[in-house]
């Protein structure tokens, strides 16, 4: 039922990979949430989501989300969901960021060699356990055009899978989508570590991702730890995201089929409400 992935990387060297540097997050300019956020949807059963994204405190990306809560689109038409910086502020009125321990700043590469980050940020959703109340979980960058209501029959497609991929060639960051116990299964893994910060098997199998001078995307990391070192079984649909690196033709149009789930990307605020209306104008009129 599962169909082939790419052939994991060689596990890593005996590389030393130094202890999490404590980090205080930036002043908070509010109160931090203390449950998730209620979205406009109600999925149904099998489909519950619990969808968050991370977000820069500074740039395009505070006022995309805004734009996004706007229009009840992305992350906002689930279930419930969150929104994860490194300081506590207001997205727009009554929508707070959760704060996690990390300065969002990758060391090398510009945002590419980004696993460190959202080690940070995965220790936080499972310190918050919201995710526990829902059956998925979907993590989207701000910039990927996102339609919680057609990731309802994916989901519905691949029942017992632990995760998703969205791409042939691995899994890719715009839109990530997990099962509870593929989450539960990571929990476990960070609580055997000794600060609980890290997941102890996968950094210890594949300490290349976070250290040296070819370090991993968060997409890679989550995805090789997952399948090859946790032994999650996972699903592959590329319904899930339109993008030019999966060979995703006109994705700009966002008129690439009914029932795409996302398209990516798109980091202006007409751009991605144009690509909404686009997607929802073709869906209309099929």
């Amino acid at each position: 039922p599962y169909l082939a992935q790419p052939a994991p990387p060689v596990p890593g060297a005996d590389l030393h990979v130094p202890p999490v540097v404590p980090y205080t997050p930036l002043a908070a300019k509010a109160a931090e949430p203390t449950q998730a956020y209620v979205g406009t949807s109600a999925s149904p059963a099998g489909a519950t989501m619990f969808c968050f994204s991370l977000c820069q405190p500074t740039g395009y990306e505070p006022k995309l989300l805004k734009a996004q809560f706007e229009i009840g689109a992305s992350i906002f038409g689930c279930d419930a969901y969150a929104i994860y910086s490194n300081r506590a502020f207001e997205i727009t009125t009554g929508v707070v960021t959760s704060p996690v321990s990390d300065s969002l700043k990758c060391q090398v590469h510009e945002i590419a060699w980004n696993t460190g980050i959202f080690l940070a940020v995965w220790h936080k959703v499972i310190h918050q356990a919201w995710y526990r109340s829902y059956e998925w979980t979907v993590k989207t960058d701000p910039d990927a055009v996102f339609f919680p209501n057609r990731l309802i029959p994916v989901l519905k497609d691949h029942q017992g899978a632990g995760y998703l991929n969205n791409c042939q060639y691995g899994l890719h960051g715009p839109i990530e989508v997990f099962s509870r116990s593929a989450i539960d299964t990571l929990a476990q893994d960070y609580a055997m570590s000794p600060d609980g910060r890290r997941p102890k098997r996968c950094v210890d199998a594949y300490p290349q991702a976070i250290v040296g001078d070819a370090q991993w995307g968060e997409d890679m990391f989550m995805d090789i730890c997952l399948r090859t070192v946790l032994q999650v079984k996972p699903g592959l649909d590329t319904r899930l995201m339109c993008e030019a690196h999966c060979d995703c033709p006109d994705w700009y149009w966002c008129h690439n089929g009914t029932g795409r789930v996302s398209y990516h990307p798109f980091k202006q605020e007409d751009m991605y409400r144009q690509c909404v209306a686009n997607a929802i104008a073709g869906s209309s009129g099929s």
